[in-house]
């Protein structure tokens, strides 16, 4: 072992704290008050962690895992459960890794106050909730059973919506539609729209799946490989114990197929319907066919499916804090992937500031 790491690990974390802040001290300097600085010099400050002391002797944290995740729009859960998180796993490296993410975090922007219900982005209409109060429209959906469809809008959504009218035609019918990632966060606050929360089917899922083993409805997963739904459906009964599987179903049949597919989950008697066919076929088999299955509440989930299955890891949680989920999926598949992510993302973002322009020119015509 190298003697310098060695020694490292023997020093107190109090000293390695004042040891990361003296480091991270241009950061600090941008990001708070003379006095945070002053009380950092003085050790009534730490740099990293909880806001809330989790005992009197612990210093107050300027930067903790909730300030990461508040600004790249990843908050779910709460502030306590993320401290314990840090608590849990706290060490040198992993303060250094949270100041090197906060670098990155701070171009997003601080989370802001007074957001609307709904904004529009592309004049696609965007239901603007954090993930659970969504949970909670859900629950109430169910138990009312009134029929409601889901769609979730990343930037790859908003291009091919752009030329694809009956994808948007689609979007527009859809009760709830979501915003989904980082971009969508960046466009709201370049548009003066900002974005609550990343709301997307990867990270509601489990939430998801927490309350109908409560509420006793019925899931049915329909898409992925061969297998893969069912590979999904088995992590979540031995997560879930209580969760009732209505049934899975591949998503590559031919169309011929349809009918039978909608008569199995009418059978089935699920209540909540994911289909993980990927934007814009889901959205449109939703369109098609909701109506058929009898199910209660259908969302378009996207990949959904291979995480879960395990078919697909998903990008560790360091990366996702500072909003880089994409590019791991580009480091995934490449072949696949690049014109979505590098091409795609370009002309996101030039759609955008387009969107900006114009509304700044009709602002000063009036």
């Amino acid at each position: 072992m190298n003697p310098s790491i060695s020694l490292l690990q023997r020093l107190p974390m109090a000293v390695l704290d004042r040891m990361a802040g003296v480091l991270a001290l241009p950061l600090l300097l941008q990001a708070t008050h003379r006095a945070s600085v002053l009380g950092l010099l003085t050790g009534s400050v730490t740099l990293v962690g909880p806001r809330v002391p989790a005992h009197p002797r612990m210093a107050r944290g300027l930067i903790c895992l909730w300030w990461l995740r508040t600004r790249s729009n990843i908050d779910f859960g709460t502030e306590a459960e993320a401290d314990a998180e840090y608590l849990r796993e706290r060490s040198l490296r992993g303060d250094l890794s949270i100041l090197a993410r906060a670098i990155i975090a701070r171009l997003y922007g601080a989370p802001q106050q007074g957001h609307d219900a709904s904004i529009t982005i592309q004049q696609i209409r965007l239901l603007n909730l954090r993930c659970d109060e969504l949970l909670d429209a859900i629950a109430v959906t169910l138990r009312l059973r009134t029929p409601m469809r889901i769609a979730f809008v990343n930037p790859d959504c908003v291009n091919i919506a752009s030329h694809d009218a009956a994808y948007r035609q689609c979007l527009t019918e859809s009760d709830w539609v979501c915003a989904d990632g980082i971009g969508m966060k960046i466009a709201g606050n370049l548009l003066g729209r900002p974005v609550r929360q990343n709301i997307n089917g990867t990270d509601l899922f489990p939430r998801l799946c927490e309350s109908l083993a409560q509420s006793g409805h019925r899931l049915f997963l329909l898409g992925g490989g061969e297998g893969i739904a069912e590979q999904a459906a088995s992590w979540a009964e031995q997560r879930y114990p209580g969760l009732a599987i209505a049934g899975t179903q591949h998503g590559f049949f031919p169309e011929s197929h349809n009918e039978a597919v909608i008569a199995e989950i009418r059978a089935s008697r699920a209540d909540v319907l994911l289909v993980a066919m990927g934007a814009p076929r889901q959205e449109k088999w939703l369109s098609a066919h909701f109506a058929e299955t009898g199910a209660v509440l259908g969302a378009g989930v996207g990949g959904l499916f291979d995480y879960y299955s395990g078919r697909i890891p998903r990008a560790p949680q360091w990366l996702r804090d500072v909003g880089g989920e994409w590019l791991y999926r580009l480091y995934q598949e490449p072949r696949r992937l690049w014109q979505r992510y590098l091409v795609g993302n370009v002309v996101f973002l030039v759609r955008i500031f387009s969107e900006r322009v114009l509304g700044n020119l009709r602002k000063e015509i009036r």
